[in-house]
Formats: structure tokens, C-alpha cells, sequence
């Protein structure tokens, strides 16, 4: 959890924001893999791996950002 938000990745290839006061969800990404591993967070920006080899870089509070290969 950071910035009372919960992040995580899933097998359904997205990735998931919620609400940590509530659990409602605050926005999902959809990449071109699994999420195998937990995202982390710094300086509000949401890093996180998939298995379509990219890394995805999205700000915290909005969801948008950028994906690289790996």
C-alpha cells in the first residue's frame, strides 16, 4: 500500500489500483502479460513488470505512463 492506495498485478493481464479506505477501484491497465510480481512504488510513480517483457511506469493517482521492453 502507498498513498492510500493498494497496487497489484494479476493473471488476467491487468493492473489494479484501489482505494485503500474502501477498496473501490481507482483504475486498472491492461498489459500484454501476467502480473507475476508485486509493483512498487516511489515518488508516485507505479513500476511494475509483465510478462510481455515490459516494464510499466504509470503515475500513481491517474494510471497513464509509459511501458518499455525489457
Amino acid at each position: 500500500m502507498a498513498e492510500g492506495r493498494i497496487h497489484f498485478g494479476s493473471s488476467d493481464h491487468l493492473l489494479y489500483t484501489l482505494k485503500a479506505d474502501d477498496g473501490r477501484l481507482r483504475w486498472k491497465l491492461a498489459t500484454g502479460g501476467e502480473i507475476t510480481g508485486s509493483p512498487v512504488v516511489r515518488d508516485g510513480v507505479v513500476y511494475a513488470c509483465s510478462k510481455d517483457r515490459c516494464v510499466y511506469a504509470l503515475d500513481a493517482e491517474k494510471g497513464t505512463g509509459t511501458a518499455r521492453t525489457t
